[in-house]
């Protein structure tokens, strides 16, 4: 932008929407869905747009990761919208300075995929997961306090570090939990519901911007988005030590309880004294 105004930067971004439809294309993906069989653990009978959505209910430890990131959310996609107001206004930076603090968070967006990349136990992907939602708030409130563009840049750096880890391990957390056969159902209804509360925090920002300073937006939102893990992790940790990992093609259901998620087989139960590396176990908490 500060280079070459809007025409390069547009003509740029258009070619990289084509570069990923091309990838997306390219792409073979072996797996054909089972129109005849009913997603297992969800009603047979409903229509099947709602099938992720009561397999998401019916699993609490992903039904409380997946509430706690809309509310988490909710309230940090507020400084999307506060973000431009801060650099331009608040610091009085270039379209440039713009331009580097956005790509920062998208280098530390890379980052954090690698780093999410190393391979955890069930139990510390959840803590990871929750841990890189604090680091991603804090660094959002402290945004509202630098003094210079260096400063923003850096902590962008680090926020895109920690969003990158939480995508990682929310997908993971997801993948873990959900049989490979209604993934794609279970995938939507989390995507839907997570794009829809950004969609909110949006409108939200928009009107917080109009009436509060874009630093006090950035502290607020900071401050909320600490407040929403603090609030939800008694919830996670409960249901995460009640609820035990499901093996793998193996059918489960959480000690004797009526909630039960169906894997491909007969349908059973999972013992608490199952051993097997990246698995919850009942009673082992956060």
């Amino acid at each position: 932008m500060g280079a070459y105004g809007p025409r390069v930067p547009l003509l740029v971004d258009a070619a990289t929407f084509l570069a990923v439809t091309g990838a997306a294309v390219a792409i073979r993906v072996r797996r054909r869905p089972d129109a005849e069989r009913p997603a297992r653990g969800a009603d047979a009978t409903s229509p099947r747009m709602r099938d992720g959505f009561v397999l998401i209910w019916r699993d609490r430890p992903l039904a409380a990761v997946l509430a706690m990131l809309c509310a988490f959310i909710l309230v940090g996609e507020v400084v999307n919208v506060a973000k431009l107001f801060l650099v331009r206004d608040a610091l009085g930076a270039s379209a440039t300075a713009f331009g580097m603090v956005s790509a920062a968070w998208a280098v530390g967006l890379l980052i954090g995929g690698v780093l999410g990349g190393t391979r955890f136990s069930a139990v510390q992907q959840l803590r990871a997961l929750l841990g890189s939602s604090l680091v991603l708030a804090v660094a959002s409130g402290l945004a509202g306090t630098v003094p210079s563009v260096g400063a923003l840049v850096v902590l962008f750096l680090v926020g895109g570090v920690a969003n990158g880890v939480l995508g990682v391990y929310v997908t993971a957390w997801t993948m873990l939990r959900v049989d490979d056969a209604v993934i794609g159902r279970v995938g939507a209804a989390l995507n839907g519901v997570t794009r829809m509360s950004g969609i909110l925090a949006l409108a939200i920002g928009g009107l917080a911007v109009g009436l509060l300073a874009p630093r006090l937006v950035f502290g607020l939102s900071g401050a909320a988005g600490v407040a929403v893990v603090l609030a939800f992790l008694p919830l996670l940790a409960r249901a995460a030590s009640i609820c035990p990992l499901p093996r793998r093609k193996v059918p489960f259901c959480a000690q004797g309880r009526a909630n039960r998620t169906f894997i491909d087989g007969d349908e059973g139960c999972l013992t608490a004294t199952a051993r097997t590396e990246g698995h919850l176990h009942a009673g082992r908490g956060l």
